[in-house]
């Protein structure tokens, strides 16, 4: 029986990264809506340094804002850190209902709660442990059910709670992972499962905001932007214009034909600011696109030489795709196309030639035979090994096509990295192919999920595990390198050349 759990234990994906919060933006995410901070592209994998760091050498402790424990302080999305500037994001009045969006861009299962901690310079859970909040419906804990989706998720403030700068917390706990559980039996989100956090700068009070900084447009963004009105907040992606009205405001009081008139009044209102968002959505789109982007937290980037998706980071003029460190098939059970998009979307692929980001553009031209420099980028370490193939047909979007298997230039095919971080890798050119278009292909087969092994023990790094792709264009040209094979000689005879008479 426990086997059969194993096996099916080995077919889970540890989660790599699966959400970010939107509304209010969140210190990783605050930059997609307008704000001066440094861009975090991987916001939504803020995930306590991976579920084993966290589990294992961590002890299950996880930075307040989802950065791993150890890291030295402050950390990076902790007040005074990389992304942890403290600007205010949004206001709310005190005691009130308001909405929370969450991007969660792969469900796992699993749950999420929102906390504040009064103190922004308080680095320590028992600060928001003081103050969960409430559904609106009642309870802490929301349950999402699906992927690819932005939630909108009514919560009621602490009564009586007031502050000028809060700090307000999500984590997310995952519950896609197979373990024990507190009845001694085993079970689908049972025992240690990977989390994910992330902090907002926010102001709890009446009347001033508190707002020292709004980009430009800021009053008129849709929700997805943070969308704040000093009197409420307003889904203005809801084509009804439906009203979260704080719960103060609620009177038992007012007749339904008044409260009809103010509701009219205020989306009269709103649709004139939304004539104003129309006029400002030329400057604003790209921000949008990136806020809505569905992504799995990155594991790795080519950079050399540079994929389809990251061509935009080295000064080319390409679409920019911030989640090129993320491209894994469209997740754990999802076929794979031969440059990490989903095998089972339409053709042709995004990352595939003719599709968004494939046009083809040759970005680095070797000769045959010619042992090669690569860049490969780690932005989150998860065990296994990568190994780089070619295609010589640019149009041929199936594996069987890709039947160079690159050697490094130390033997063997399969890298194993040690750690994140960027690695130079050297290898070997086929000395026989000659292409003006060829198709390299890096696969990174992670190695940090349970499995059952293949003489039938179990072990991490067994079984089935999750995948990243990344292609870049490449020529190589010149005349072949002829394949001499090597000839054993019984006595071979050893000519030495003197010099003199």
């Amino acid at each position: 029986m426990w086997r059969l759990f194993l096996t099916i234990a080995s077919m889970l994906v540890l989660v790599a990264g699966h959400g970010r919060v939107i509304q209010p933006t969140s210190r990783a995410s605050a930059w997609r809506a307008g704000f001066p901070t440094k861009p975090d592209y991987d916001d939504d994998g803020v995930n306590c340094g991976g579920m084993w760091h966290q589990w294992s050498y961590n002890k299950g402790k996880c930075g307040i804002c989802g950065d791993r424990y150890d890291a030295k302080p402050p950390r990076a999305h902790e007040l005074g850190g990389t992304y942890g500037e403290g600007i205010i994001v949004a206001h709310y009045l005190p005691s009130s209902v308001f909405t929370v969006t969450v991007h969660l861009t792969t469900s796992h299962k699993g749950f999420w709660e929102f906390k504040l901690c009064p103190d922004p310079h308080r680095n320590d859970q028992e600060c928001f442990d003081e103050y969960p909040l409430e559904l609106e419906e009642g309870g802490t804990k929301y349950y999402p059910t699906r992927g690819s989706v932005k939630y909108d998720v009514n919560y009621r403030l602490p009564s009586g709670l007031v502050c000028d700068h809060c700090v307000l917390q999500w984590r997310y706990t995952a519950g896609n992972n197979w373990g024990i559980c507190p009845n001694g039996t085993g079970g689908l989100g049972c025992g240690n499962q990977e989390q994910f956090g992330a902090c907002s700068d926010v102001s709890i009070g009446a009347g001033k905001s508190g707002l020292k900084y709004k980009p430009e447009g800021y009053d008129d963004m849709p929700s997805v932007l943070l969308h704040y009105l000093s009197k409420g907040y307003y889904d203005l992606q809801d084509p009804s214009l439906k009203e979260v009205v704080p719960a103060s405001s609620h009177s038992k009081n007012k007749s339904p034909n008044i409260k009809n008139k103010l509701k009219r009044k205020k989306q009269r209102k709103n649709k004139k600011r939304m004539k104003f968002y129309k006029q400002k959505k030329m400057q604003l789109s790209v921000v949008v696109l990136a806020a809505l982007v569905a992504s799995v937290m990155g594991h790795g980037r080519l950079h050399k030489p540079v994929g389809r998706a990251s061509a935009w980071r080295f000064g080319y003029q390409r679409t920019a795709n911030y989640d090129d460190n993320g491209l894994n098939c469209g997740g754990f059970y999802h076929q794979c196309g031969i440059c990490g998009d989903p095998y089972d979307a339409p053709a042709p692929r995004r990352h595939e030639l003719g599709g968004i980001y494939g046009d083809g553009t040759i970005y680095a031209e070797y000769s045959p035979g010619e042992t090669i420099d690569t860049i490969i980028a780690i932005t989150a370490y998860h065990k296994g090994y990568w190994e780089l193939r070619i295609c010589d047909d640019p149009l041929n979007n199936e594996d069987e096509c890709f039947k160079y298997l690159l050697e490094l230039e130390e033997g063997g095919t399969k890298y194993y990295p040690p750690s994140a971080g960027e690695y130079n890798v050297r290898y070997k050119l086929p000395k026989g192919l000659v292409c003006d278009h060829c198709v390299l292909q890096w696969q990174y087969t992670a190695g940090n999920n349970w499995g059952v092994c293949k003489n039938g023990s179990q072990g991490l790094g067994c079984g089935n595990q999750e995948t990243f792709r990344s292609c870049a264009d490449i020529a190589i040209k010149g005349a072949p390198v002829e394949e001499v094979p090597d000839i054993p000689v019984e006595n071979p005879i050893i000519c030495l050349n003197h010099i003199g008479n």
